[in-house]
């Protein structure tokens, strides 16, 4: 029986290109990798449920802006936790800018945002999963969601985003707008960028890359999400993985010009991150 295409944009068997030399297969993991997979997911989902709880407990706050403090806290020291339980080991060159920005860098894994998270505590923009448990856990977390399939339901968000810019805290966006093998970048999507315009805030770059240990697959076959595979099944998979490393280099504050508008801003921030990852964002 001949398998279903895979959706337009999507590519079934990883990246086209040869595998690296020596390393193995990510279909098949062995028991003891299966057993640290398993442990944890298990860590992982026991972890979340918790921070579900803070974050109802957080809600009683006095007031909004004590409210977005504690959120802030919780997401930068949950998502800390939380790579740590999924076996990620952050690597950071640079630091994000002080106070508040737009974070805005290379898409390639559903880990992406949570190493985001845990260096600046930014509130996310993301795609509604569809899942009514899984939706209300991430507007408990602060995170901007949107409906997929519904632009018109963008203005909305990037008019959320801004408010959230205003208030004081940092909002993270991936422009891609989908995640990708590497080692470039798609072009940059200038919606959320005129976030960072209405209300006055620069642009913080980051390039992200991942690098996983020999003799097992390398980052674009086990931790960049672009295949076909489902998402619970690639993380099951990622967590059998001895490790990953989560490199990320902070770039330099881009600062709106005078009259630039947002397509502008996000074509500058786009070359920033391609030079980097041109260069090697290690």
């Amino acid at each position: 029986m001949t398998p279903p295409a895979p959706p337009p944009g999507r590519r079934r068997f990883g990246p086209p290109w040869p595998e690296e030399p020596g390393r193995g297969s990510v279909v098949s993991p062995g028991p003891a990798a299966c057993l640290r997979g398993f442990a944890r997911m298990a860590a992982g989902a026991a972890f979340l449920a918790l921070l579900w709880i803070l974050a109802i407990a957080a809600e009683s706050a006095p007031d909004s802006r004590s409210r977005g403090d504690r959120m802030r806290r919780l997401r930068t020291r949950g998502a800390r936790i939380l790579t740590a339980l999924l076996g990620v080991r952050r690597i950071r060159r640079g630091r994000p800018a002080a106070g508040t920005f737009l974070a805005a860098g290379n898409h390639l894994s559903w880990l992406d945002s949570l190493v985001v998270i845990a260096e600046t505590g930014a509130a996310y923009t993301a795609y509604s999963r569809g899942n009514r448990l899984v939706d209300s856990f991430l507007r408990g977390m602060g995170t901007i969601l949107l409906p997929r399939g519904y632009a018109s339901s963008l203005p909305g968000a990037v008019k959320a985003a801004a408010e959230r810019l205003r208030a004081g805290y940092p909002v993270g966006v991936f422009p891609e707008g989908t995640t990708t093998f590497g080692p470039d970048c798609l072009p940059f999507k200038p919606a959320f960028f005129q976030a960072a315009l209405d209300a006055g805030v620069p642009v913080q770059p980051f390039a992200l890359t991942y690098g996983t240990p020999a003799p097992w697959p390398s980052a674009p076959r086990s931790v960049h999400w672009v295949d076909w595979t489902p998402l619970p099944v690639h993380i099951f998979r990622a967590l059998c993985l001895p490790r990953v490393d989560a490199r990320m280099v902070w770039l330099p504050e881009i600062l709106p010009a005078a009259g630039e508008d947002r397509r502008g801003l996000a074509s500058r921030t786009e070359a920033a991150v391609r030079g980097r990852l041109a260069a090697g964002a290690t």
